[in-house]
């Protein structure tokens, strides 16, 4: 692989890291949003609330050591680098499968209701 190549999928890790570092403060910040309501801590008039500063904080951390450490970089790559490698369905596979599917999910339904239908009746009879 070149180094030119090497460097535009280092764009999609940077990209995947800012995507989970934001997921992640984004949790934390609710986390710490919730627990200010638990426990009826007053927050301060401040723009951003201390859960808030928080979750930007770690998101801001959680990306700078996952973009720092060599070991998460290449794993990401070697992903994204398999990814590239898969052949993914054309449109009428796909549409084929997503009929074939709703199809057995729509027998498998009906199957289980008239089990739960039987059953019922049957246990319905043995209380009266």
């Amino acid at each position: 692989m070149s180094l030119n190549e090497r460097q535009s999928y280092q764009k999609f890790v940077a990209l995947a890291f800012l995507l989970a570092s934001a997921l992640f403060g984004f949790f934390v910040q609710q986390f710490f949003a919730a627990l200010w309501v638990v426990f009826r801590i007053t927050s301060p008039a401040w723009i951003l609330s201390p859960a808030d500063i928080i979750g930007l904080g770690v998101a801001v951390l959680t990306f700078v050591l996952l973009i720092t450490n060599k070991n998460a970089s290449k794993f990401t790559l070697e992903a994204i680098l398999e990814l590239e490698k898969v052949i993914w369905p054309n449109r009428k596979e796909t549409m084929t499968s997503t009929v074939v599917v709703s199809i057995l999910v729509g027998i498998s339904s009906l199957i289980l209701f008239s089990f739960d239908f039987i059953w019922g009746s049957m246990i319905g009879l043995l209380y009266r």
